[in-house]
């Protein structure tokens, strides 16, 4: 559903306005269409609130990803690590995240390297390592 803007445009044709029937009736649409906005953002606050009481009784899992893809840009061979949480549920590694400040990427004859760093962080945050790729 899409919301229409009533800025200065709208304030500048109502300006021109001298219909009083006509403005009535805008001044009623406006109206309706606030209730109905309002209803609409209060079911949309509800349903985030609900969904953080589910987030908050879900386990979240981690693992290393060492992952193994070309860069079609550059053609070259690139090796993605990263430590991404995801939820314990069916299906929830596609729901999954990076952990933004452990992602690196490394050249594909850097394997050594990237290997190193993931078992390091695999260490660290104590879970396993996701290989994909290879």
């Amino acid at each position: 559903m899409s919301y229409r803007y009533y800025g200065r445009e709208e304030r500048d044709r109502i300006a021109r306005q001298y219909n009083a029937a006509s403005v009535k009736g805008e001044i009623e649409y406006v109206k309706s269409r606030l209730r109905e906005i309002t209803a609409n953002y209060e079911e949309y606050i509800a349903a985030c609130k609900r969904q953080l009481e589910i987030i908050a009784t879900t386990e979240i899992k981690r693992r290393v990803y060492f992952k193994r893809r070309q860069n079609y840009g550059t053609k070259r061979i690139e090796i993605h690590v990263g430590v991404q949480e995801y939820p314990a549920i069916e299906g929830g590694e596609k729901l999954g995240w990076v952990l933004m400040d452990t992602a690196e990427i490394f050249g594909g004859k850097e394997r050594k390297a990237a290997r190193e760093y993931a078992e390091r962080l695999a260490a660290q945050y104590g879970c396993e390592i996701w290989e994909e790729g290879f």
